[in-house]
C-alpha cells in the first residue's frame, strides 16, 4: 500500500533474479513504494487492476500472458500507468508496436536499468511528474 505523496510501482518481470535486483534497488528511493509483482501476465493484470500503480515496469516475455496482452489489456482500463518497458529485445519494430499499444518508456534490460532508476529516483523526489514522462519517448538506440 503506498502512502499519500508516494509513487507506487507494479513490477512484472519473469526473471526473479531480476525483479529481486529492482525490489532492492526500488526500496532504497524514498516516496516510492512496490505495490506488486507478477512472474506472469495474467497475475500482473490482476496485481495491476488491485493496486492501481502510477509506474509498471513490464517485461515483454513473460509466461501466461506476454507482455504485449498486458498492453492490449491495459489499453481497455480507464487509467493507466506510465508503462515502461524493460526487454533485451530493443529492435525498433518492437519499440514502435509498444509505443502503438501505449507504452511510454522503452529501457534495455542489459545498458539502460541505471538510467530508469535515477528517472524513478527523480519522479519520487519530485523533480519531474507522470504527466512528463507520459509525454517524453525514452527509447534504446539502436
Amino acid at each position: 500500500m503506498k502512502s499519500r505523496g508516494q509513487i507506487g510501482v507494479y513490477i512484472a518481470e519473469d526473471s526473479e533474479l531480476l525483479q529481486e535486483m529492482l525490489l532492492v534497488n526500488l526500496r532504497q528511493i524514498e516516496d516510492l513504494s512496490v505495490l506488486g509483482q507478477a512472474l506472469g501476465g495474467r497475475k500482473a493484470m490482476e496485481g495491476i487492476r488491485a493496486t492501481r500503480p502510477d509506474v509498471l515496469l513490464l517485461d515483454l516475455n513473460m509466461p501466461e500472458g506476454d507482455g504485449f496482452e498486458v498492453l492490449r489489456d491495459l489499453a481497455r482500463e480507464p487509467e493507466c500507468p506510465l508503462i515502461v518497458i524493460m526487454t533485451f529485445d530493443c529492435h525498433p519494430l518492437v519499440q514502435r508496436q509498444c509505443r502503438e499499444l501505449g507504452a511510454h518508456m522503452f529501457f534495455d534490460k542489459g545498458d539502460d536499468l541505471q538510467l530508469l532508476l535515477e528517472i524513478l529516483q527523480n519522479l519520487a523526489a519530485g523533480k519531474c511528474t507522470l504527466a512528463d514522462l507520459k509525454q517524453t519517448v525514452h527509447q534504446h538506440p539502436n
